[in-house]
């Protein structure tokens, strides 16, 4: 993935958009309700979207950081394997973990994809 990162690109230029999206709804309900900008009280209307756009916006780092490292670095090979082949590349590398000594043996892709199953 190193090498193509034109679709991490697209996901980072519509989530910049989201975010001018965002800002510009709290413009446009400023203007509605009259409130001058170092404001962050007002209509219930005005702090629900503002408290949207703060909170997207506070997280907004760590989404960018998250998505392109996950890009760059995660294989995408593993994913788009079907589960036997998945169960045998962790059989051969992973090996099989017991979780708290209970008799279940559980795989780590099994945790991971939400399909704990008994053995």
């Amino acid at each position: 993935m190193a090498g193509d990162s034109s679709l991490l690109a697209a996901v980072s230029l519509l989530s910049a958009c989201q975010q001018s999206y965002f800002a510009l709804q709290v413009g446009r309900v400023r203007l509605k309700y009259k409130i001058a900008p170092p404001a962050v009280t007002g209509s219930l209307e005005f702090e629900r979207i503002f408290r949207a756009q703060q909170n997207s916006l506070e997280f907004y780092s760590v989404f960018i950081i998250s998505l392109w490292m996950a890009g760059w670095y995660f294989n995408q090979e593993f994913p788009m394997m079907d589960l036997n082949e998945a169960d045998c590349l962790e059989e051969k590398v992973l090996g099989f973990c017991n979780l708290s000594g209970s008799p279940v043996h559980i795989r780590p892709s099994q945790v991971f994809l939400g399909l704990c199953r008994s053995r």
